[in-house]
């Protein structure tokens, strides 16, 4: 027995829950991303923290070396205040990343999900919730897990997006702090 139901343009069919299955294998699969998200993230902040926890503890250290090559004192100063910049804007990109999205369409309007607990959480209690559930056919159902599949979508692909940034402004700042280590360098041979 399948139900259908017309959505816009697209007609739904529910059979023998392969959809409706389908589509929790989908959001299951995100929940993943975002999870994996996350950690990243904290990874990335614990290093960004790190460097920069270095930068200011330790300023007086790094340019020490530099003090009888004048012009070196500069390019490697430019180099650290670099990578601490980047340091500073990859973090505010991860803290974006992080940020819960919590927009789900239904917010304004008469549609409530039965599986985004911003929208679970509207109801009076529990009983509330299951008669709004029970209300629900298999059709109905399936359109809700098909917007909240997409509405993950589109939150996930914002924090990778913010994910991706925060990568590379990381690589710059490695590339500065590389290029301070060989000023270092520089400064011992010369």
């Amino acid at each position: 027995m399948s139900e259908s139901i017309a959505s816009g343009e697209v007609t739904v069919t529910a059979a023998d829950g392969q959809t409706a299955d389908f589509l929790w294998k989908v959001i299951a699969r995100y929940d993943v991303y975002l999870t994996n998200t996350v950690a990243k993230a904290a990874l990335l902040g614990t290093f960004d923290i790190f460097v920069l926890g270095a930068v200011v503890l330790r300023w007086k250290e790094i340019v020490t070396p530099f003090q009888s090559h004048p012009h070196l004192v500069i390019w490697a100063a430019s180099f650290v205040i670099t990578a601490a910049i980047c340091t500073l804007l990859s973090f505010l990109w991860l803290l974006l990343a992080v940020f819960p999205f919590l927009r789900s369409e239904g917010v304004r309007s008469l549609y409530h999900s039965n599986v985004f607990f911003m929208h679970v959480s509207m109801h009076k209690d529990g009983e509330a919730y299951l008669a709004h559930l029970l209300k629900s056919d298999a059709a109905g159902r399936v359109t809700d897990l098909t917007r909240q599949a997409h509405a993950l979508a589109v939150g996930l692909a914002g924090k990778q997006r913010k994910m991706q940034a925060a990568v590379g402004v990381t690589i710059v700042g490695l590339a500065a702090i590389s290029l301070f280590l060989v000023c270092l360098l520089l400064s011992a041979i010369f």
